[in-house]
């Protein structure tokens, strides 16, 4: 038995070895596709639901029913906090996948002689003003909305001294 590979094992083992990295290329897109899918459709959802939820805030303050409309206001806020916490876990996930992306972009950097194939290194490269990320931007938004459900929950039973009976039907 000789340790020296003939051409043809060589070609194979050359074969094996490409197919290996392309299977590892499309389960690291796969992954990072299937996790940046389900945060925009986690978004969506909650773009509906804070809609349903405000609607029905706006609807309960109109039929004078303020302690209904403190509740349903406060379930928006721990909806909103819910969502937050399920971005950061969808987020960490797609994170995973642009780290083993990130792997298989050097690599293509380093068999193609191509700087600019280093897509993931870059795109962390060119963070500017915050908020800037996806998730930064998803976190201040949905924190601004929890304040505001908490203030409607508050103003709804009219804890609020700045509020006289007047000013608010």
């Amino acid at each position: 038995m000789s340790d020296i590979l003939s051409p043809e094992d060589g070609e194979k083992a050359h074969g094996e070895s490409v197919d290996l990295r392309q299977t590892a290329l499309d389960h690291a897109w796969a992954w990072w596709k299937y996790h940046a899918d389900q945060r925009i459709a986690l978004v969506r959802f909650y773009i509906i639901s804070l809609g349903g939820i405000a609607a029905g805030v706006g609807f309960l303050l109109q039929q004078k029913e303020r302690f209904l409309a403190a509740i349903l206001s406060l379930f928006g806020a721990f909806l909103s906090f819910c969502f937050l916490r399920l971005d950061t876990r969808t987020s960490d996930l797609v994170k995973i996948g642009e780290e083993a992306l990130a792997y298989e972009h050097k690599q293509l950097v380093s068999a193609t002689n191509n700087e600019a194939m280093n897509l993931c290194t870059i795109a962390d490269n060119t963070r500017k003003y915050w908020p800037y990320s996806y998730g930064q931007i998803i976190a201040t938004v949905l924190s601004v909305i929890i304040a505001i459900f908490i203030l409607m929950a508050v103003v709804s039973l009219r804890v609020s001294p700045w509020l006289s009976s007047r000013d608010f039907p």
